[in-house]
């Protein structure tokens, strides 16, 4: 029994290897759920880098914006600061209201950085040292320049960063004309001086030529350099009237020593042509903004499409995932305790799954596979338990079952008949009709003691031509009753032979604590007696 079990469970065990299956859909979702989980956080961490990075870029296109409005506010105060004090001129309102711009210009830049508050503090200082004569015209002039190179300074050292994926946005060129109206501004300042007071100027005419050859050497790399917009822009401006004229007049300083034009006309036409450089200043800071704006604007919606796509994919695979498993694992989960659960109630149970899928055919295999096995089982307890010849119980069952039947009388007090039946004279059977005719007589005596027995009782077939037979709950008197029926049903019975078939047989009642070799050893000694008596009886033997 226990070997079978154990070769079917195998045969079972080969169908739960399909749960591999389970455990691989698991972990490949959630491999494919964790890679898309780390693709979609890292595609919201660029979206949120690129949205930051745009707008660090923008506040540092306008931090550059405020500070070249500022530097062009000092370099007009220092324009007339330095040419009032060598000229003795006293325009104090023109002064006034030049150092209220600058303030104001200031202000605003201190208001992106605090740091610039010591521009600020630096030039209170400068103005005050002005106002009361305690500086030279040459220290105003390098004191505004140190001014104005900190704050060009501090524009070149603030950079756009590049988006993933974009080129860097470059915002040297613009810088560089930053520098080129430093230039110019200088360029005015000096020739203002020369147009007021011609002799303050000496040995500065080689001052103006490296200023003016410094200008044009900015503008010229600016124009060939690969920012085709801000070039054009560049050129425009050079085309622009007021700039010719303005660097028309520069070159005529240089060449020669006798200018003739009002000082405040070539201040004014100066300050216009800075202020157009200022504004191409502006519009290329404007070029690289738009520029810097598409480009942040492609790089988000690449970031969110990205990001909701991949959220997508992730939920169009977690719905797969899930709906797999439910359809696999959930099955596989039944069939694996269906196995379980029919292995350890010897196959005594159907699988209960009605599906169109494989794992319908499965079940319906598993519960064929336990149909054939519980007809294994069936057949092979048969052979286990029953006489090959005549069907009735064996030795081995009938020892089985006299055990059970005396622990339930020990625990019941109930009383216990047995009996030996044997065939009488059933060697002369054999050596006259044959075994064949022999193993007749044997299964139809077998027939006839059946139909004589009640259901209770367990009738057995002991070896040869012996039978036995246990009596549950029965007395002396019931045993040798249902004994002598039997026998009295046998000699009647028709057997097709010559004369008639009989059997002697032997009773004896259980007692109390005694075993099995015990009750048959008396029930042997009466079958004996009725042997020894003249056969076709029966015999009662309570003693030893």
């Amino acid at each position: 029994m226990k070997i079978l079990q154990n070769y079917l469970y195998s045969k079972f065990i080969s169908l739960l290897h399909i749960t591999q299956i389970r455990t691989k859909i698991i972990f490949l979702g959630a491999i494919t759920l964790t890679l898309l989980s780390i693709i979609s956080v890292n595609n919201y961490n660029r979206y949120r880098l690129t949205e930051n990075l745009c707008t660090l870029n923008m506040k540092n296109i306008s931090k550059i914006l405020t500070i070249s409005n500022a530097i062009q506010e000092i370099q007009r105060e220092r324009g007339i600061s330095y040419t009032q004090h060598l000229s003795s001129l006293n325009n104090k309102e023109s002064l006034s209201i030049q150092r209220n711009s600058t303030d104001a210009a200031l202000y605003k830049l201190f208001q992106l950085n605090q740091n610039d508050i010591e521009t600020e503090k630096y030039l209170s200082t400068l103005r005050d040292s002005i106002d009361n004569k305690r500086i030279s015209s040459e220290e105003i002039l390098s004191q505004y320049i140190i001014i104005v190179s900190s704050l060009l300074e501090e524009i070149s050292n603030i950079n756009t960063i590049p988006f993933q994926g974009m080129e860097q946005l470059s915002t040297i060129e613009v810088k560089k004309i930053f520098f080129a109206k430093e230039k110019l501004g200088l360029l005015r300042t000096l020739i203002s001086l020369k147009l007021h007071d011609k002799n303050a100027l000496d040995g500065k005419k080689a001052e103006i030529k490296y200023l003016y050859y410094q200008y044009n050497t900015i503008i010229d790399e600016v124009i060939q350099s690969n920012n085709v917009e801000i070039a054009d822009l560049l050129k425009k401006f050079t085309q622009l009237e007021t700039s010719k004229k303005t660097f028309n007049f520069v070159e005529e300083s240089i060449r020669s020593e006798n200018l003739i034009l009002d000082p405040s006309k070539w201040f004014s036409i100066s300050t216009q042509t800075i202020d157009d450089l200022q504004a191409t200043c502006a519009q290329a800071l404007l070029i690289s903004s738009d520029t810097l704006n598409n480009s942040a604007t492609q790089a988000i919606r690449d970031s969110l499409f990205f990001l909701f796509f991949n959220i997508a994919i992730s939920i169009i695979i977690a719905f797969f995932v899930i709906t797999i498993v439910y359809s696999v694992y959930f099955p596989l989960e039944k069939i694996t305790n269906f196995i379980n659960e029919a292995t350890q109630n010897d196959f005594n149970c159907s699988l209960d799954f009605h599906s169109r899928n494989e794992f319908g055919i499965i079940a319906k295999n598993i519960n064929k596979l336990i149909i054939d096995v519980k007809t294994l089982l069936t057949e092979k307890d048969f052979i286990a338990y029953h006489d090959s010849l005549t069907g009735i119980y064996n030795r081995h069952k009938f020892i089985e079952e006299f055990n059970k039947e005396l622990k339930r009388s020990d625990r019941h007090n109930h009383n216990i008949a047995f009996a030996i039946m044997d065939i009488d004279k059933f060697k002369h059977i054999n050596d006259e009709y044959g075994h064949n005719i022999g193993d007749l007589v044997l299964k139809t005596l077998a027939d006839v003691i059946k139909e004589n027995i009640r259901e209770t009782d367990c009738f057995a077939r002991w070896g040869g031509e012996e039978f036995v037979l246990l009596l549950p709950e029965t007395e002396q008197k019931g045993a040798i009753a249902l004994a002598e029926k039997i026998r009295n049903a046998v000699e009647k019975k028709n057997f097709n032979l010559a004369s008639n078939v009989t059997i002697s047989i032997g009773v004896s009642t259980y007692k109390k604590g005694e075993a099995l070799e015990s009750i048959y050893s008396r029930a042997d000694k009466a079958l004996y007696a009725s042997k020894e008596q003249g056969r076709n009886r029966v015999t009662f033997n309570f003693d030893d």
